[in-house]
């Protein structure tokens, strides 16, 4: 259910900025952005999936990116 992954992944996130750790947060936003999208929020995923594009292309994770940008221009 949409409302229960989008809790898990709010304490997800959280757990990952109090940490730093740069990849986690960057693949978090990726799956926020990729749950909005599914509920037809396209302002929220595009705010996300921008996000992890900046975390992606600061970690240089090319993987990332690919899935990123997918994401992106699915909306």
């Amino acid at each position: 259910n949409y409302s229960e992954a989008q809790e898990h992944l709010t304490k997800a996130l959280g757990l990952a900025e109090e940490s730093g750790d740069q990849r986690r947060l960057c693949k978090i936003y990726h799956e926020l952005g990729a749950l909005a999208r599914t509920q037809h929020n396209y302002s929220e995923a595009q705010e996300h999936l921008t996000k992890a594009l900046g975390l992606a292309e600061e970690l240089g994770n090319r993987h990332q990116l690919c899935q990123i940008y997918l994401g992106l221009g699915a909306l």
